[in-house]
């Protein structure tokens, strides 16, 4: 099979580690392109509007909210790791030489472009976990601790709002990017049919 690959293009897309996987998949370029980048945002400013209207307690919807992390994104994280494996562990033979060839458009093949993103994926909800516990030791020690601290209702209210938003953004993600990975393993699964029955056509045409 003629391949449109250089080894000159091969060693410039032979990138690895946290920073490859942000430049293959275009993140921090191409973020506010996505539905799913936008839709979390406005959720996380309409949060605190929301909570404000019906006058519940910004710290007690902070502290749900992290539980609720805390217990979902775990599961979510095996589903999304289950799906990555899936995507780059088994692929045919045939399709895979087809798909890293140079995609339209860029030098990256479109394996690297699915990997890429399925693992920019991992990462965020990686990184909302994160947010969740670094947010449930804060209202832990808030709670345990032993110093008399003093501060102001109205600086309370700015963390606990700046809080809210920030975790309310990194949950909304989350979850929306379970839909996003689900729609990109039917993707896959519709490539994968593709390149199988043309593979068939071809051989009944020889």
């Amino acid at each position: 099979m003629e391949t449109k690959q250089t080894i000159e293009n091969i060693k410039e897309t032979f990138v690895v580690g946290l920073k490859g996987i942000i430049k293959i998949s275009g993140f921090f370029k191409d973020i506010w392109k996505y539905k799913v980048s936008r839709y979390s945002i406005i959720i996380s400013i309409l949060t605190p509007i929301v909570s404000s209207i019906f006058k519940v307690d910004n710290a007690a919807l902070l502290c749900e909210i992290q539980s609720q992390m805390i217990v979902f994104l775990p599961c979510i994280l095996g589903f999304t790791i289950a799906g990555y494996a899936l995507v780059v562990g088994f692929v045919q033979s045939n399709m895979i030489n087809k798909i890293t060839e140079p995609a339209k458009d860029t030098n990256f093949s479109l394996y690297q472009l699915m990997s890429s993103k399925f693992a920019m994926n991992v990462i965020l909800q990686g990184v909302s976990l994160v947010f969740a516990y670094l947010y449930h030791f804060i209202i832990y020690f808030n709670s345990n601790s032993k110093l008399n601290l003093q501060f102001s209702n109205c600086y309370i209210s700015s963390v606990n709002i700046i809080g809210l938003i920030l975790l309310s953004f990194w949950f909304t993600i989350s979850v929306l990017l379970v839909i996003q990975i689900v729609i990109n393993i039917f993707n896959f699964s519709q490539l994968h049919h593709y390149f199988i029955n043309i593979g068939k056509v071809r051989d009944k045409e020889l």
